[in-house]
């Protein structure tokens, strides 16, 4: 994942607003851990369990970087255990920044859709869906505040967007309450 790469974005060429509100909905306290949330754990179990299902995870973006860039997807404990000490490794090696980017350039945000610039590319069309996307992001956000779970560090929940459009390179963004 280098700037060689034709798919690559740098994270300068994101937009700040789109990153705050994708780390209120991916891992709010991304910048106050080591690689992985020992707190999240407890409320992740807690939900789970209450529910019935796997409905909240705790994994922080360093393990979800961890998990795709290196290990299989399937759901057991050794698994879990490996993701995070690969995450306590990225995180000391790397840094948030270079994680941050890495993991928009990686992850799926879509069925078969990997990394930011192919995402944008597909959502250019369905710019609802998208602005539905950040708007959900945003009441994430207001949710892990609300819980005490360091959501909306940066003011954004309560908000909703109203408008989203992508011209060129540029993604715009209107933002309204």
């Amino acid at each position: 994942v280098s700037p060689e790469s034709p798919e690559f974005v740098p994270l300068a060429e994101v937009p700040p607003l789109f990153v705050r509100a994708l780390l209120i909905g991916e891992d709010a306290g991304s910048y106050g851990h080591p690689g992985i949330a020992l707190s999240e754990l407890p409320v992740a179990v807690a939900t789970n369990l209450a529910l019935g299902t796997s409905a909240r995870g705790a994994s922080t973006i360093p393990q979800q970087l961890a998990k795709n860039l290196f290990l299989s997807r399937r759901k057991t404990l050794s698994r879990k255990l490996e993701e995070a000490s690969l995450a306590l490794l990225l995180d000391s090696s790397l840094g948030k920044s270079r994680e941050l980017e890495i993991y928009l350039n990686v992850i799926e945000w879509g069925p078969g859709v990997y990394g930011l610039r192919r995402a944008a590319l597909v959502d250019v069309a369905d710019e609802q869906r998208a602005a539905a996307f950040l708007d959900a992001l945003l009441r994430r956000g207001e949710a892990d505040a609300g819980a005490g779970r360091g959501g909306d560090q940066d003011g954004l929940a309560g908000q909703q967007v109203v408008a989203f459009d992508v011209a060129g390179d540029q993604c715009h963004l209107g933002i309204s309450g």
